[in-house]
């Protein structure tokens, strides 16, 4: 095996789900009545076990393509995600605080003040202020 082979439970948990997809779309498929596909869908998912079981070199190579496939996958829906929420909630939130003069995070530079620190009014502490602080 290669350096970056799948770890024993990795293949497992691979093969396992796989059989059990396919299955699944199998009693789908028979529940429409098309006996031909189903059958044919879990004497897929039986050989996929049964090539597992003798030559697990072809399911190691399969489980890497898999693996480079859905991590590939991964990046383009990650970007869609993101794209996506930055121009549906972060672009509008930000347009309508600049359309209402809105200033949330006080950046506005203000020539006639002499200090931007902020007092706070000052208190007497009690010993429960510091035992529960949230």
């Amino acid at each position: 095996m290669q350096k970056n082979s799948p770890t024993k439970k990795q293949l497992n948990v691979f093969v396992a789900g796989l059989v059990l997809i396919i299955l699944l779309f199998s009693w789908k498929i028979l529940k429409t009545g098309n006996l031909k596909i189903s059958a044919l869908l879990a004497a897929l998912s039986f050989l996929l076990i049964i090539i597992y079981l003798i030559k697990k070199d072809f399911v190691i190579q399969f489980y890497k393509i898999w693996m480079k496939c859905a991590a590939a996958i991964g990046v383009v829906i990650t970007g869609i995600l993101m794209i996506g929420i930055f121009y549906l909630v972060f672009a509008p939130v930000g347009i309508l605080l600049r359309l209402l003069r809105k200033d949330v995070l006080n950046l506005n530079k203000n020539p006639n003040l002499k200090t931007y620190w902020i007092d706070k009014p000052q208190r007497k502490f009690n010993k429960e202020d510091y035992e529960k602080q949230f």
